[in-house]
């Protein structure tokens, strides 16, 4: 577990932290790919600037998240209803795409440098199609991830049968 986040009552622990950053590799990676092709379409290098911008930050975000996934994953262990090992697709799609984003995000770090050089700059035609290709791979393997850590919980069997004994309590007039 992270030092700064153990949890006295009340506190942030890493399930918590994890679930506020898990958001920004997935986000930021999409509307990279979106602006890529974007991009591709009307050669805009602003467009190009931000697919680069976005893609880098979600590499920068990607190892923190998936750090705190480990630490999130220890505390949900001590949870009745989880189910052993319900974790382990999530957490290996995760490596994954950590390794894309990391990758994606340092190729995308280098884009934006290429794009800043000079008012006018833009990227040659191979980085274009490397940074698209960095961006889909990016949005795709921590989309696949995201999609999975949310079974982590959804799909716990004892979420889906109410104790016994539990009665629904009667519906109000604003329930559908």
């Amino acid at each position: 577990m992270l030092v700064g986040v153990l949890s006295p009552k009340g506190a942030m622990n890493e399930r918590y932290l994890h679930l506020v950053l898990n958001h920004f590799p997935v986000i930021l990676s999409v509307m990279a790919l979106l602006a890529s092709l974007l991009a591709m379409v009307t050669k805009s290098r602003a467009a190009w600037l931000y697919a680069a911008a976005s893609l880098t930050v979600a590499g920068l975000f990607s190892y923190p998240t998936f750090l705190t996934g480990h630490g999130a994953h220890e505390v949900l262990e001590d949870f009745w209803w989880v189910k052993a090992e319900s974790w382990s697709e999530h957490e290996k799609a995760a490596g994954f795409a950590n390794v894309f984003l990391l990758g994606g995000g340092a190729f995308a770090a280098f884009a934006w440098w290429r794009l800043t050089r000079s008012k006018d700059a833009m990227i040659a035609r191979w980085i274009q199609l490397v940074l698209v290709f960095a961006c889909a791979m990016g949005a795709t393997t921590v989309g696949r991830a995201a999609w999975l850590g949310g079974k982590v919980i959804r799909d716990q069997e004892a979420l889906t049968v109410p104790p016994k004994g539990w009665v629904a309590p009667p519906k109000t007039e604003h329930e559908h």
